[in-house]
């Protein structure tokens, strides 16, 4: 009955009502299987649309670093910031996005007398901040001719690396080389904290190295760093002793053994007995 009603309907209906009605369910039967292809490709306009304007707005000229006078250089207290810009190498106007912070680290640490250096990058404003640790020296020592100071790690640097105006320290060392250098970071400790002061160090006679104190003189010989603790503890003990105990006109006080001081030949006190174990 149903489907008589439909053919009297169909019948009823014009061949080109009949005709338009087919092409709409063809229509819809293709956008149908059509649509999750339609969608894909949608989206991939939209991301390639988004991609694109993003590709467009980095690469505007807001994000050149136009001058030096975007570099802000940190924790320079010896040294010129100016001077520390000057030495990193930046072709202007060069794109931010394309800046190498630890390349530009590694070459600042190359040129100038500063360590763990940090490089950092900012948008809001475009600029490049640049952090960086001195190396303060703490000795005036010439190496292979050329004058200049040693930091506390043991690192040599010229003195034309550092302002004419620095304050030269107080401590000299004659005869530096590699093995000084090398063995300089626990040297200085122990002479930092030495109650006897001491202001110069001669390792020109690798046998011997002489320490110009506020007691003289003071022969250690080859250093090592047990010895030297034991030296500068016995350097405290004479400087204990009344003047007329030791001279007032000595040339020197012989430490090469700390355990038996010779000052002019003449041990100023008996060396204390070595303990005997039961």
């Amino acid at each position: 009955m149903v489907n008589q009603e439909v053919l009297q309907e169909d019948e009823g209906l014009s061949f080109a009502e009949r005709r338009k009605q087919r092409k709409q369910k063809l229509r819809s039967e293709f956008f149908a299987n059509k649509a999750p292809a339609f969608k894909m490709g949608w989206r991939f306009l939209v991301s390639f649309g988004i991609f694109a304007a993003a590709l467009w707005v980095v690469s505007l000229p807001i994000w050149n670093l136009n001058s030096p006078n975007q570099i802000e250089v940190q924790g320079t207290k010896l040294l010129s910031a100016k001077e520390l810009k000057d030495k990193i190498a930046i072709d202007y106007p060069k794109y931010i996005f394309r800046m190498q912070p630890q390349a530009i680290a590694t070459q600042l640490e190359k040129k100038a007398p500063v360590y763990n250096v940090v490089v950092k990058r900012s948008l809001f404003p475009i600029k490049v901040t640049v952090i960086v640790q001195e190396r303060q020296p703490v000795a005036i020592a010439t190496l292979n001719g050329q004058a200049g100071f040693i930091d506390a790690k043991g690192v040599w640097v010229a003195a034309k690396s550092y302002p004419p105006n620095l304050k030269k320290p107080e401590i000299i060392v004659l005869g530096a080389n590699q093995r000084v250098l090398q063995a300089w970071r626990k040297l200085y400790s122990q002479i930092s904290l030495s109650p006897v002061k001491i202001s110069k160090l001669d390792f020109r006679n690798p046998s011997n190295l002489i320490l110009t104190t506020d007691l003289g003189l003071v022969y250690c010989g080859d250093y090592t760093y047990n010895k030297m603790e034991k030296q500068i503890q016995m350097l405290d003990r004479l400087r204990s002793l009344p003047k007329s105990s030791i001279g007032l006109n000595f040339t020197h006080i012989d430490l090469i053994n700390p355990n038996y001081p010779v000052v002019d030949g003449v041990t100023p006190f008996k060396p204390d007995k070595p303990e005997v174990k039961p």
